[in-house]
């Protein structure tokens, strides 16, 4: 069974754009699926952008690159259930 996520984003956010494309690739690749939303909670707001799992527990935020996101990704493959 797939992992899944939950990428909290806004509205015209080049981070944001930034930080997807560079989750989609590792994600793909190892299983985990993100899915994004604008519906951000109040304790996220000013993190943007923010990915967590299904626990509420934040994955990775702000500015990232490659690695972070690969890194990110590895350990929510990796995770105990």
């Amino acid at each position: 069974m797939a992992r899944r996520l939950i990428f909290y984003t806004k509205e015209a956010c080049p981070l944001c754009e930034t930080g997807w494309d560079l989750l989609r690739g590792p994600a793909r690749r190892l299983g985990v699926v993100i899915d994004q939303t604008v519906e951000v909670p109040d304790e996220f707001a000013s993190r943007l952008p923010v990915v967590v799992d299904g626990r509420g527990n934040v994955v990775i935020e702000g500015r990232w690159g490659r690695a972070a996101a690969w890194v990110a990704m590895l350990r929510v493959r990796l995770a105990r259930k």
